[in-house]
């Protein structure tokens, strides 16, 4: 494939190829046929970006995915922003002259007015492709396949399409513009109340819209295009394809940068939405419990990707389950130190094969989004373990028991997850919470909890949290929960702090109790009551008597049961 690629180069006289991720939503999932730069690479992460030159051939992932990349690619691999960013590469790169070539349908309009700030300072261009050029080489290249689209209905969203458009009212006022182009699929689906099956693991809606002052939005297209001639028309430079910007432009367009106006409202969860998040949360947290009960006498007879069938057997058990959110995350011993690790029917460990297993995973029903991750003891764990496993899960404490004033973003709060690790000069490679939507993305923004993150947290916003710790080559924690940001009542003044929603006690095998607060213990003996109450009654004896195993050190368990 580089061979092609190179020889592409030269005939269009460019320098190099920029080959990002992305598809032409941006989506966070691809279809098969948009997985060209796993292809080209090897690399199965679901981000990086990968720069193709006549003698160089360059991956940049973040620290999630180092080590997979690292073993899946002959590319040189480094780390974004550790090592170097493709901005600090491509600086290095430049020369007078250099062109840089690129498919307009993968790079935002921001990313490239980025890029291209640093092309004016060397006298380099970008250029952009007719088509994408791996198409061209890519001879088993799948065929998309049809896509179902479906309604998703009031009693889910909780808000008609009419109800949502309701807030273009001021977005239209503040902004001079006689039409927003909404090119966010995530959004679109949220948006028109429509789900798909066109992207696994998430039921997104594949279109792109005109939405004006007035009237119902519109598919954006060559024919809708023509209407914009003269117009003003906003775009979200974040989510929006330079190609898309191209078209606007010659269709006679004027274009006014602003920000999409439905992505916050999508992530603040309506009443019904959040009705919604806690039932599936709690549907989900009774599969998991029932599943990690289960996995107790099953380590000898399993592997990481066989043992992912009876979850999906239990999850299946209830009608409103479609699918997972993403493909779970089943890992075991060194496996477990990849944050994103993949297992397969062909590349798998056996769990007997280390003390430590982490499973990372989540569920699509019709009610909404989940995701969550426990690691587990397989075997005689080490005091090491242990101690990391007890630093993790204090940081997830402390983020979950967090009062903080409204205003405040995912990235004021981002330390308390970290402290504990920090301390002993530790630390983790990616972020500890994600925005997570309502049958949707379970990968949302804009909310986030990280130490980039710049949005304020608002009330109803779900987000997720997740420390964890990565002994390369050894061993992998991570403890995650799904939280609700709600008003702290018992402040002064307007302050929010987190429901927990996932209920699924830790591994108590893991534990070093000596190592935890007086009020760490308290807050877990609160949090398995919750878990008792939620699940308790819903679960069969087998899994009843792992519940109590793992909380007998923390709470009276059958004096709880006796008041459920």
């Amino acid at each position: 494939m580089l061979k092609e690629i190179r020889a592409f180069l030269r005939r269009i006289g460019a320098n190099a190829l920029i080959l990002p991720h992305n598809d032409s939503y941006f989506n966070d999932q691809l279809r098969p046929e948009d997985e060209r730069l796993a292809y080209v690479t090897g690399f199965t992460g679901s981000a990086g970006v990968a720069i193709i030159t006549p003698r160089q051939a360059v991956l940049f992932v973040d620290g999630r995915y180092t080590e997979q990349a690292k073993k899946q690619t002959k590319f040189k691999v480094l780390q974004v922003p550790r090592q170097a960013t493709v901005s600090d590469w491509l600086m290095r790169f430049l020369r007078p002259n250099y062109i840089v070539a690129y498919d307009p349908w993968q790079v935002s309009v921001a990313q490239l007015d980025k890029w291209a700030e640093l092309f004016t300072k060397r006298g380099a261009r970008l250029m952009p492709t007719a088509s994408n050029p791996i198409d061209k080489f890519w001879l088993t290249r799948p065929v998309p396949t049809p896509i179902k689209v479906y309604d998703y209905p009031v009693q889910f969203s909780g808000k008609t399409t009419t109800q949502k458009l309701a807030l273009r009212r001021r977005f239209f006022k503040q902004n001079d513009i006689d039409a927003f182009v909404l090119t966010n699929a995530d959004t679109v689906s949220w948006l028109l109340n429509k789900r798909s099956d066109a992207v696994m693991f998430n039921p997104v809606y594949l279109d792109r819209l005109l939405i004006y002052p007035k009237g119902k939005p519109v598919s954006f297209n060559e024919k809708t295009l023509t209407d914009l001639k003269g117009k003003v028309v906003g775009i979200d430079v974040y989510e929006t394809p330079v190609k898309i910007k191209q078209m606007l432009i010659e269709a006679g367009a004027s274009l006014h940068y602003v920000r999409n106006p439905f992505a916050l409202a999508q992530s603040i969860k309506n009443n019904i939405e959040v009705t919604g998040m806690q039932t599936a949360a709690i549907l989900d947290s009774i599969a998991v419990c029932r599943h990690l009960a289960w996995l107790q006498g099953q380590v000898k007879d399993h592997n990481e990707y066989d043992i992912c069938a009876h979850l999906e057997q239990l999850r299946r058990q209830n009608p409103a389950y479609v699918c997972n959110s993403f493909a779970d995350i089943s890992a075991v011993g060194k496996n477990a130190a990849l944050p994103h690790y993949q297992a397969s029917s062909t590349v798998h460990t056996k769990l007997s094969k280390a003390p430590i297993y982490l499973l990372d995973t989540g569920g699509q029903y019709l009610y909404g989004t989940t995701d969550m991750t426990r690691t587990v003891a397989t075997g005689e764990v080490s005091a090491l373990m242990k101690r990391r496993y007890t630093q993790v899960l204090k940081g997830h404490i402390a983020l979950a028991q967090a009062s903080f004033p409204a205003g405040i973003s995912g990235a004021n709060l981002d330390v308390l997850a970290r402290q504990f690790l920090w301390a002993e000069g530790l630390d983790f490679d990616h972020g500890t919470g994600h925005g997570i939507g309502c049958f949707l993305n379970v990968h949302e923004a804009p909310p986030s909890i990280s130490p980039y993150a710049r949005e304020a947290l608002q009330e109803n916003m779900i987000i997720s949290n997740e420390p964890g710790f990565y002994a390369a080559g050894k061993f992998g924690i991570r403890i995650e929960n799904m939280m609700r940001v709600v008003r702290d009542k018992s402040k002064k003044g307007r302050f929010l702090k987190f429901e927990t929603l996932t209920f699924v006690p830790f591994c108590d095998e893991l534990i070093e109790r000596e190592l935890l607060t007086q009020e760490e213990q308290e807050w877990i003996a609160a949090y398995y009551i919750q878990i008792l109450r939620a699940v308790y009654s819903k679960v069969e004896r087998e899994t009843q008597l792992w519940l109590t195993q793992q909380m007998k050190r923390w709470i009276k368990v059958e004096k709880v049961i006796s008041t459920c």
